[in-house]
């Protein structure tokens, strides 16, 4: 039985489309001040116009790299599933039985806190690009999910 799936993605400032709309208008605006530059003569200043729009260019494509990563979270009566791919194609697979699987928050200064399954030794940090707000959220959400499921696997007599 299934009590929890979940897919953890971050907040996005732009879509895809948005991003290519404002980097076909700063390269447009570049070519016509590059246009105006060289018809007065200054012609090094039409590379430099050149640098800034590539260099926005891959500030915007790094960006949504990063923001195309998400996590995979299952909860069943006697495993949770991970799984977080990255915004390079990179994926991480983990598995931790619920009966002893916990959740923690810890907050690590007024801005920050840090969302971690641990079972063992093993520790895993899920969740870095969610809000403080929305870590905290997800914490009673995962630790009212593992309840259930524990309940559900070893029910009281």
């Amino acid at each position: 039985m299934l009590f929890l799936d979940a897919t953890l993605t971050p907040n996005r400032s732009l879509n895809p489309r948005t991003v290519n709309l404002v980097i076909a208008g700063v390269f447009c605006v570049s070519l016509l001040a590059s246009a105006y530059f060289l018809q007065l003569g200054a012609f090094p200043v039409v590379g430099f116009f050149g640098l800034d729009a590539l260099g926005l260019w891959f500030a915007f494509r790094w960006n949504m790299k990063r923001q195309s990563q998400r996590t995979n979270i299952k909860i069943d009566n006697e495993n949770i599933y991970l799984q977080h791919f990255d915004g390079y194609g990179n994926e991480k697979r983990a598995q931790m039985p619920t009966a002893f699987t916990r959740v923690e928050l810890a907050q690590q200064s007024a801005y920050d806190s840090q969302l971690s399954l641990s079972y063992g030794q093993r520790v895993l940090i899920i969740g870095q690009f969610l809000t403080r707000d929305e870590k905290a959220e997800f914490t009673d959400v995962l630790k009212a999910s593992l309840l259930r499921a524990r309940a559900f696997r070893y029910p009281a007599k």
